[in-house]
C-alpha cells in the first residue's frame, strides 16, 4: 500500500538486480517491467494524478528488494505490506531502508523467503515499527546474516523468541539491534537455534532501554569471535549475569 503524498505523487518501487515483473499501480495503470536494475532512477516508478493511497501488486519475479538506494523522502510512501507474494527474491538487505511508516509486517506465504540469504539491515531506520511475526523467517533456511536487522528500530519493543529458530546457517548477527532504543528486554532463546554466529558485536549498541540479558542469552555461540561494543550506550543496564558468556 503506497502513499503518493511523501514525494510530489511520485514513487518508487525499491527493486534491484534481475526482474522480470508487471505492475498494477492501482489507479487503473499497469506496466511490464524487464530489466536489470542497478541504480535508484532506474527502479520502477510512477507519478499519480492525485494524491491518496494506493494498492499496488505486482507479480513475475524480482532478484532483491532493495531500498538503500532509496531517497529518504520517498522511503516512507510505502505504508504497508499486505502480501509478500512469490517473486523469487534471494535477499532482503536494506529492503525497507529509512521507512517511517511501516508499524509491522504479515506472515510471508509458503516459499516466498526460501532463496533468500540475507536479511541484513531489512528494517534498517523504520522507525515506528513495533512488532515483527514469530515466523517472519520459518521458510528461509538459507540465511546466512541478520547483522543489522533492526537497525534504529526505535520503537521496537519485543522480539518473539523463536524469530530466527529456521535460520541455522546465520553466521554474523552484528548490530542486529543497535539503536533499538525502546527495547528493554530480550527472550532467552531467541539466538539458540543459530550455533554458526561467529560475529556479534554491537548487537546491542546503544539500547538505551535494556534493562537485563538472559544468562543463557548465548549459550549457544560456542563459535562467536566477536562481540566488540556489544553493550556500548546500554544506558540502563547495570548488570549482566555471571555466566552470560
Amino acid at each position: 500500500e503506497y502513499s503518493s503524498s511523501a514525494y510530489n505523487n511520485k514513487v518508487y518501487l525499491p527493486l534491484y538486480g534481475a526482474v522480470d515483473i508487471t505492475i498494477n499501480w492501482g489507479d487503473g495503470q499497469s506496466e511490464p517491467v524487464a530489466a536489470t536494475i542497478s541504480t535508484a532512477t532506474a527502479m520502477p516508478n510512477h507519478t499519480y494524478a492525485e494524491s491518496g493511497t494506493y494498492h499496488v501488486t505486482i507479480s513475475g519475479t524480482a532478484e532483491k528488494l532493495y531500498g538503500k538506494l532509496i531517497n529518504k523522502t520517498v522511503a516512507p510512501a510505502i505504508l504497508e505490506v499486505r502480501q509478500w507474494g512469490k517473486l523469487g527474491m534471494t535477499t532482503m538487505e536494506y529492503a525497507f531502508s529509512n521507512n517511517t511508516s511501516l508499524v509491522t509486517v504479515p506472515l510471508p506465504e509458503e516459499g516466498a523467503f526460501a532463496a533468500v540469504t540475507s536479511v541484513e539491515n531489512m528494517f534498517s531506520g523504520c522507525t515506528k515499527l513495533e512488532t515483527v511475526p514469530e515466523e517472519l523467517l520459518a521458510g528461509a533456511p538459507e540465511i546466512t546474516s541478520v547483522a543489522s536487522m533492526f537497525y534504529n528500530c526505535t520503537a521496537l519493543k519485543s522480539v518473539p523468541e523463536k524469530l530466527f529458530e529456521k535460520t541455522t546457517k546465520a553466521t554474523s548477527a552484528s548490530g542486529l539491534f543497535s539503536g533499538c532504543k525502546a527495547l528493554e528486554s530480550v527472550p532467552a532463546g531467541l539466538l539458540a537455534d543459530m550455533p554458526a554466529l561467529t560475529n556479534l558485536g554491537s548487537i546491542f549498541n546503544n539500547c538505551a532501554s535494556l534493562k537485563s540479558v538472559p544468562e543463557t542469552f548465548f549459550a549457544n555461540q560456542t563459535e562467536a569471535n566477536s562481540l566488540t561494543s556489544g553493550f556500548f550506550g546500554c544506558a540502563a543496564l547495570e548488570t549482566l549475569p555471571a555466566e552470560l558468556f
